[in-house]
């Protein structure tokens, strides 16, 4: 007992000298599992409120009582239904055993404690502890008081003469530990205000613990802690890595392990430890896809200017190790070296349509003309546009059909024509439509003559010429074409004309076959020496049929 009294007369002399240093703080944490603190100076701090309780432990000094929690309590991780109630300022869940009546600083031991006033009570000298549950599931608080306890003296009684009451808060919804504090002046400076005490939360096991404070007047009337264990403080669904849960950014809702990992902005958004694939420097050159690595594979293709003609690998360098050999250089033609980077050496294309130049061995046949080269469309321009050794060729753009015209009249055949630029040979006529290409005068524009050709290729012959629209013309052997009865097909009459134009006259009717006929002048008609044209003789008989006889 000596040994303790010298203890505490020291400490409480050390610390009351120091009481007009000591800056308070109002906050703390997180703790490596993610505890925080905050009293009720901080604006969202706990709001001073306390609550009595009305089950008494009728615990003495260095005392406990282990009691059931009415709900299973989380504490750094772990369920727990019981709690070890101690005189002396605090609780823990290690089953029974009081905690030493010489405060620690954390961390001391193994416990899992809870201690908002650790320090030598002695309830045997007045007060008691207390607890009580309150509130309905899930809502419900455990509250463990200590009321009017006072601080083991040195002299007889061996107690303060004030005492002190606090209570810690245990809420089931959210694992949150409240200290409140009534009264903690004990009228001793040696113990007023937490000047001997231990403030603050541990896991043993695990190594984790928040101190508030230590032998330091960190206390006062009317004063509130909250110890907030890790939550899900961006409200993603997912807890902080350091609560025991997976989300590797608590402060940012757009990271969690159900995120999609998004390239290129260097965080790990789905919390697997990796960044995206674009994101990471593979062939170690230094730089990745998202810098514009434009192979990740190989080293030798990076963004490093080694020659420093101001190309890289990836802008198409095909030789960093020559400045003059970058895709801007200009191709040298004969020195075998692909100076432009095009893919091919000695490839100048000086109007740049994607064609080499003869010189270069090439089959631009105009390496200054962009518009002629072996793939352009040959014209109707007088110029050999495709380099095929042609100029406007057959069915260049532009041609006009021309047809086959051998008599040259102008028209040409039907049927028979090529796309031309201009008149080839005989395939000159524009105009088509002639139906005898061998005969300058038949064709479309020519006059119809009546001569059993068709002239004018209208597809009718001598059109035009049958005046007596009998469907005969004088030339097709109509021998009277203004007589519509006289025609090849004509009846023949007596009657002094040929009218089946068969160059004979009244044909059939001249009986006697002297050349005349009754109606042509025969009188008589069945003695062929009658007609006119005998000579009258002295015969009584009218011969000549003049109407004379002899």
């Amino acid at each position: 007992m000596p040994h303790r009294r010298l203890l505490v007369l020291f400490l409480s002399v050390l610390f009351s000298l120091s009481l007009c240093h000591i800056a308070l703080a109002a906050a703390g944490g997180p703790d490596g599992f993610g505890y925080t603190w905050a009293d009720s100076a901080e604006a969202d701090g706990p709001v001073y409120s306390f609550e009595t309780a009305s089950n008494a432990l009728g615990l003495g000094a260095n005392d406990y009582s282990v009691v059931s929690i009415g709900f299973d309590f989380e504490f750094y991780g772990t369920l727990y239904s019981e709690v070890t109630i101690c005189s002396d300022g605090g609780i823990h869940f290690d089953g029974s055993s009081a905690l030493p009546q010489d405060n620690q600083t954390l961390l001391y031991s193994t416990w899992q404690m809870i201690i908002p006033f650790w320090d030598n009570f002695a309830p045997d000298g007045g007060g008691d502890v207390y607890y009580e549950l309150s509130g309905t599931a899930p809502e419900r608080t455990l509250i463990i008081e200590w009321r009017d306890v006072p601080h083991y003296a040195l002299t007889y009684p061996y107690y303060t003469t004030g005492d002190a009451t606090f209570e810690i808060k245990l809420f089931e919804a959210d694992g949150v530990i409240e200290f409140h504090y009534q009264d903690v002046e004990f009228g001793d400076a040696s113990y007023d205000y937490g000047v001997s005490a231990t403030v603050g939360i541990q896991e043993g096991d695990l190594g984790y613990y928040l101190e508030r404070s230590y032998n330091t007047a960190s206390l006062s009337n009317e004063y509130a802690i909250r110890f907030e264990p890790c939550m899900d403080a961006d409200g993603d669904g997912y807890d902080d890595d350091y609560c025991g849960g997976d989300d590797c950014d608590d402060a940012d809702p757009a990271i969690h392990p159900s995120a999609v990992e998004v390239a290129c902005d260097y965080v790990d958004n789905d919390c697997d430890g990796s960044l995206h694939e674009e994101e990471v420097d593979d062939d170690y050159d230094g730089w990745d896809e998202c810098q514009g690595d434009c192979d990740d594979e190989d080293a030798d293709t990076g963004l490093d200017d080694l020659d420093l003609d101001g190309y890289t690998p990836c802008d198409g360098d095909c030789d960093d190790y020559n400045y003059d050999v970058n895709p801007a250089a200009a191709e040298v033609c004969g020195d075998g070296i692909d100076n432009d980077c095009s893919g091919v050496a000695d490839d100048l294309d000086l109007d740049g349509d994607g064609y080499v130049a003869p010189e270069c061995l090439g089959d631009d046949c105009d390496d200054a003309d962009a518009a002629v080269n072996p793939g352009a469309i040959e014209a109707c321009n007088g110029v050999d546009d495709n380099c095929d050794g042609v100029t406007d060729e057959e069915d260049a753009d532009g041609c006009i059909e021309h047809f086959m015209d051998a008599d040259g009249d102008g028209y040409g055949l039907t049927g028979d024509s090529v796309c031309l630029c201009g008149p080839a040979g005989d395939y000159s006529a524009t105009v088509d439509g002639d139906c005898d290409d061998n005969e300058p005068t038949t064709n479309p524009a020519a006059l119809e003559f009546c001569d059993f050709e068709d002239d004018n290729c209208d597809g009718l012959i001598d059109e035009g010429f049958d005046l007596d629209a009998d469907g005969y013309t004088s030339c097709g052997g109509d021998c009277d074409d203004m007589d519509a009865a006289v025609n090849p097909l004509g009846t023949e009459d007596c009657d002094g004309v040929d009218d089946d134009c068969n160059g004979i006259v009244d044909d059939g009717f001249d009986v006697d076959g002297d050349g005349w006929t009754s109606c042509g002048g025969d009188c008589d008609d069945a003695d062929a020496a009658i007609n006119p044209g005998v000579v009258e003789d002295c015969n009584f008989i009218d011969d000549d049929c003049d109407g004379d006889i002899d």
